[in-house]
């Protein structure tokens, strides 16, 4: 899942630094965000349920903003590759796909 705080700017157009969290995240949840200090991080739903996210945005002069968002992941899927001497399959939920011609994944 990405995030993204593109829209976000100081007021001076000057630069900005952004700090990302999970503020709520289902029972049984190992979800964290990767790029926390990035303007778009990403992370994976690791179980089904609400998650909500929140960054904090702020200027050079100290000056903060914060806002959130609520993400509901309704399936989760494990991503799985099997691999042969002349074969790969990757899988991830319902969707496959590999080869078979002895080339490579």
């Amino acid at each position: 899942m990405s995030l993204n705080a593109a829209g976000s700017a100081a007021a001076d157009g000057g630069p900005v630094t952004y700090s990302w969290t999970l503020k709520s995240k289902p029972n049984g949840s190992n979800a964290a965000i990767t790029g926390m200090a990035t303007q778009a991080p990403t992370f994976f739903a690791d179980a089904v349920g609400t998650f909500i996210a929140e960054v904090t945005v702020k200027d050079s002069a100290g000056i903060a903003t914060t806002d959130s968002v609520q993400i509901t992941s309704q399936a989760t899927y494990k991503a799985t590759v099997l691999e042969a001497a002349n074969a790969t399959l990757h899988a991830v939920g319902d969707f496959k796909w590999g080869r078979q011609d002895g080339l490579g994944g």
